[in-house]
């Protein structure tokens, strides 16, 4: 008789228990706490036009939308862009950005149950707005910009090397009897800098103390077995005769450098070196020789 009430008693605690996980897991509350959505992955980032950043990500057919967020940090605060309602939609395109500066994104998954936002956030990624080149450009970032590879890939003859320049038009400030007046130019360049060259004279051509140009040059072959940049495409020399090169104190090209003299020849100092290495362009100084002259994108 106390076994069967004993009995009685436990399966009456075993239904109450039941009900009780039952009318939980029933609950619009416990059912939120128990969906998840996946994360995303952002697969590309790219600048596709100055002062922007578009960024791609794979699309969560669960999710209801996304969040895209950003920061000038890694560990910065990330403040929310754009709240995107279509779970189609993969792609967001930041805009008002500063050439070569980073910027650091994660896109976040939701969906909405029983009133409640469940989230989901991608990996953090980096992302240098760089549509034109930058002073800190990595040697990886200007390989890639330039050959489309992760290594130096020089070419080896001059019909290769062609095929890959562009002509290019550029206004420069000149001098007739000591008064300035616009030349223009044309320079061929290799077509994946174009455009930075083509920024970094109009920059120069405002400044409030451009340099004076009247000769200036950038793609020309020397030779299959030059390793010099000017083959590639991607130095420039200007007022060669008034900016010599000398190596161990020999002149080996132009006359003279002399800026306190000619206003030609390029002061260490001045606006167009400044915007010049703005955009990723440093000038032919090495340990044991000086080209005042010239001014390259991989510095040699």
């Amino acid at each position: 008789m106390r076994r069967k009430r004993r009995n009685q008693v436990l399966f009456s605690l075993l239904l109450a228990m039941a009900c009780v996980v039952l009318l939980h897991w029933g609950s619009p509350d416990a059912h939120a706490a128990t969906t998840t959505v996946a994360a995303t992955k952002i697969t590309k980032a790219v600048s596709k036009k100055a002062s922007t950043n578009t960024i791609t990500w794979k699309r969560v057919s669960a999710a209801k939308g996304y969040i895209v967020y950003y920061s000038k940090s890694y560990d910065g605060k990330y403040k929310a862009l754009k709240t995107i309602t279509n779970n189609k939609t993969t792609t967001y395109t930041h805009k008002g950005l500063k050439n070569g500066t980073p910027y650091y994104y994660k896109v976040v998954t939701y969906k909405v149950v029983n009133g409640q936002k469940i989230k989901n956030v991608s990996e953090i990624c980096e992302k240098y707005c760089d549509y034109y080149g930058y002073a800190e450009e990595s040697y990886f970032s200007r390989c890639n910009r330039i050959f489309g590879k992760d290594e130096y890939t020089p070419y080896k003859t001059s019909k290769q090397a062609s095929k890959n320049m562009k002509t290019i038009k550029i206004k420069v400030w000149d001098l007739r009897k000591g008064k300035k007046y616009t030349r223009t130019f044309t320079l061929k360049v290799h077509k994946n800098i174009a455009g930075t060259v083509q920024k970094m004279f109009a920059e120069l051509y405002k400044s409030k103390n451009p340099t004076p140009i009247h000769t200036v040059g950038a793609y020309a072959w020397r030779g299959d077995k030059s390793t010099s940049e000017h083959c590639q495409g991607l130095a420039i020399d200007i007022n060669a005769n008034e900016n010599y090169m000398i190596y161990n104190g020999k002149i080996l090209s132009g006359s003279f450098w002399n800026p306190k003299k000619s206003k030609y020849s390029i002061p260490l100092e001045c606006d167009l070196v400044t915007i010049f290495e703005k955009y990723g362009f440093t000038r032919g100084f090495w340990s044991t020789s000086q080209d005042y002259m010239h001014f390259s994108y991989f510095g040699t």
